[in-house]
């Protein structure tokens, strides 16, 4: 999925020098600062959602029209509006989130991957095919290190999308920010997305926990400091209750699925009746239904496992975040984010996605409803950091369609 929740979870979303000779943004500094001698008193936070998710939908209609009016040029300001509405419906204290990023950062940023990456990607792929052939070793060899590096720049890409956001997202007057360059991230994002087929996917309760304490460490509200004190073993033992609990299930309703069609296997054995199969339109129903049967409990059931991952390991690393010394609690539930995942996808569906704000606004009103903070914090303590904005927007994240928000 991609990061449908950064707007809800902590974080108000969601190395060594660059391989590319890309335009970075302004260095950014250690967010520490020096804390004030005289602090105010602790105080509770409270995060709540305000108003209907589907108050977005004029403005989705609105912003897919003149999207189509201006090809496409003006999704980058329908993109910003969006974030503004469901950022200031976000409530700490009753006071909004505000949204300060512009659709010309956004614009700006892509035009600058577009302009040195992407085009003369494009123009190499396209003279590589004309000069040595679409078959040949060297156009399959040059489209191979192009793939690579998308593949390099996209855990990049997912780094400076959150920095961006981060630093446009105000509170009280007080910015968040993302410290550092993001390629250690990287690193982790490339070898341990290369050894999820390798390892059957046993890999993903360390790259989720990897991932999430680099991401989240180097977060910054203000002067405040996000932190995440989770066990990756913790993690280990969901993912190990979903993979074998559900085997168990799905070859159940597999088996069942198979005394239910009626079909007899012996047939497998017996090639010449295997092969007149079509002539006898009982046994054909019979494999038909069988076929279909597995199919369906093998999507579905992989679905349903995968919502319940997510929400089981949400779950789990947000309660192990913190900041200032108070720890973050969210209780999100299986029935619940199956409705909200299948909803939105019959939004998406009957809207062409059209109505994709609203489908966002729904999941992210979800979770917040479901988030809350245990402790105090000094809020009259946190004061602005050093972080240097930068000028232009996503970019990458941008020109690769990482996330919707």
């Amino acid at each position: 999925m991609s990061d449908p929740i950064g707007a809800g979870v902590p974080g108000f979303g969601s190395g060594a020098a660059a391989p590319l000779d890309i335009p970075q943004p302004p260095p950014i500094p250690t967010a520490s600062v020096d804390r004030p001698t005289t602090t105010g008193v602790p105080e509770p936070i409270d995060i709540t959602w305000r108003g209907s998710p589907w108050a977005l939908t004029g403005l989705s209609f609105l912003n897919t029209l003149l999207s189509i009016l201006t090809l496409g040029i003006y999704s980058f300001w329908g993109k910003t509006e969006v974030r503004k509405r469901i950022w200031s419906a976000v409530r700490i204290n009753g006071e909004p989130l505000v949204y300060t990023g512009t659709g010309k950062e956004l614009f700006l940023g892509f035009l600058i991957i577009f302009g040195v990456f992407l085009l003369p990607s494009i123009l190499i792929l396209i003279a590589a095919s004309l000069t040595f052939g679409e078959n040949s070793l060297i156009t399959i060899a040059i489209q191979i290190v192009v793939y690579l590096i998308i593949f390099v720049l996209f855990g990049l890409a997912v780094w400076r999308a959150r920095r961006y956001r981060l630093s446009r997202t105000t509170w009280r007057g007080i910015r968040g920010s993302l410290d550092g360059s993001g390629w250690g991230y990287t690193w982790t994002y490339i070898w341990t997305t290369l050894l999820i087929f390798a390892t059957l996917g046993w890999i993903i309760p360390y790259r989720t926990h990897a991932l999430y304490k680099q991401m989240t460490g180097a977060q910054y509200f203000g002067s405040g400091r996000f932190g995440y004190d989770g066990d990756v073993g913790d993690i280990y033992a969901r993912f190990a209750g979903i993979f074998f609990g559900g085997l168990i299930v799905v070859g159940a309703l597999g088996y069942l699925a198979t005394l239910l069609s009626g079909f007899d296997f012996t047939v497998m054995s017996d090639p010449e009746r295997l092969a007149g199969i079509e002539d006898d339109p009982e046994l054909a129903a019979q494999l038909g239904i069988f076929i279909f049967g597995v199919l369906f409990i093998y999507i579905v059931g992989l679905g349903v496992l995968q919502v319940l991952y997510f929400t089981a390991i949400t779950n789990y690393i947000t309660r192990q975040t913190t900041f200032d010394g108070a720890r973050f609690d969210l209780r999100l539930s299986l029935g619940g984010m199956l409705w909200i995942f299948l909803s939105n996808l019959v939004i998406m569906i009957v809207s062409l996605t059209i109505l994709q704000p609203v489908a966002l606004a729904r999941i992210s009103k979800y979770v917040i409803d479901r988030l809350s903070v245990t402790g105090a914090v000094d809020v009259d303590g946190i004061i602005q950091n050093a972080t240097a904005l930068s000028r232009t927007g996503e970019g990458m994240a941008g020109a690769f369609d990482i996330d919707g928000f």
